[in-house]
């Protein structure tokens, strides 16, 4: 449903961070070249950080190669996603280099469930009052802090003025100031938009790779595959030619000559989606993640909205600015939600979904 904003040298980045040596690469490529009816001799970075569109090319040209069994599987476990051995190397290094580069929050193929990496602590004013505080459990949490070191933090408290105080602790303070812990939790998936059991050796392909919800990666989307050949390369939000944030809105439909003003409860209106460019592959999408049911389920959302209009048309805004003295758009913003003026879609939960149905409803004019 949302494109992924990537920050600048993210591919690059992601080759560094997950630790592609040279004798994989020189591995890959003398296995590869093997192949005598590749149209090209693939390098192990253009696998990895490939465009999608380009991916999706290369990934049925591998899916055969004409190589022998033995180098098929060296291939691999060379580039071994899930296998236990390279789990610690590949899969963990990979979600942490997405909690630490991309600015994860809302699950990219429903927009519905929040995602994001957090540390295991309790809150704390600063790293002084986390000295001060912190039981012995939540001190061992961070870095080089075992029971011992811990426990003579405890005791020693009434002498600890600031950090520097901390005995033989000069690794101690700089992870104290950094919060650096031993463990980070997470909630979230990376979908395989191209099955990696189909196709293994484009696994750790970066553009290949979606952060989402536990619900549409496992529960929904599983093996189904909506990207079937060349031409849907759009419908992946790693694809620099994703538009269904654009193509797909959603739209409400009246009935017995109800007009948007006389809404009252769900029960006034119908949703669904309306559809500017490739409607029968977004409607099997939007049916692999079951959208229209889990969006359906917040109707109350556009209830609200409303009501809120009810009580604040525009002259009304207009008075209030007036009044308090701040802008009519700042006005809106807090009666409305900021997120249906400022900020990506990714940001908060439910955003394409809320900023359509204002336009829907004439309510509040997304671009003012």
């Amino acid at each position: 449903m949302l494109k992924i904003n990537y920050p600048q040298d993210f591919d690059k980045n992601y080759i560094k961070a997950i630790g592609i040596t040279n004798d994989m690469r020189t591995t890959f490529k003398l296995i590869i070249s093997k192949d005598p009816f590749l149209t090209r001799v693939y390098e192990l970075d253009d696998i990895l950080i490939a465009p999608f569109e380009e991916l999706y090319k290369i990934s049925k040209e591998l899916k055969y190669l004409y190589i022998s069994n033995n180098d098929k599987e060296t291939l691999k476990e060379l580039l071994n996603y899930d296998n236990k051995k390279f789990t610690k190397k590949f899969h963990s290094s990979i979600k942490y280099f997405f909690e630490k580069n991309l600015n994860i929050k809302t699950c990219y193929f429903c927009n519905i469930d929040y995602i994001n990496s957090f540390n295991d602590i309790s809150d704390y004013h600063n790293k002084m009052d986390f000295i001060m505080r912190a039981n012995e459990n939540e001190l061992c949490k961070i870095k080089d802090i075992g029971i011992v070191s811990a426990n003579e933090i405890i005791a020693k408290r009434d002498n600890i003025l600031s950090l520097r105080n901390i005995r033989n602790g000069k690794k101690i303070i700089k992870n104290v100031n950094k919060m650096l812990l031993k463990e980070k939790y997470s909630h979230f998936t990376l979908d395989h938009l191209l099955d990696k059991g189909e196709n293994p050796l484009i696994a750790l392909s970066l553009y290949n790779l979606v952060p989402s919800c536990y619900s549409c990666n496992t529960k929904f989307k599983g093996r189904n595959q909506f990207i079937k050949k060349e031409s849907m390369t759009h419908l992946s939000s790693t694809s620099s030619e994703f538009k269904f944030d654009k193509d797909v809105k959603f739209k409400l439909y009246f009935f017995n000559g109800k007009r948007p003003s006389l809404i009252h409860s769900k029960k006034d209106f119908i949703l669904d989606f309306t559809y500017s460019n490739h409607e029968d592959e977004y409607k099997n999408y939007i049916d692999i993640f079951k959208l229209k049911s889990r969006y359906i389920f917040h109707k109350d959302e556009v209830v609200e909205m409303v009501k809120n209009l009810r009580k604040y048309p525009q002259s009304r805004i207009d008075e209030i600015a007036k009044s308090v003295g701040i802008p009519s758009k700042q006005i809106k913003k807090d009666i409305f939600g900021k997120e249906l003026f400022d900020g990506n879609l990714e940001d908060k939960s439910m955003t394409k979904f809320k900023r359509d149905i204002a336009e829907s409803l004439g309510l509040i004019s997304i671009k003012s």
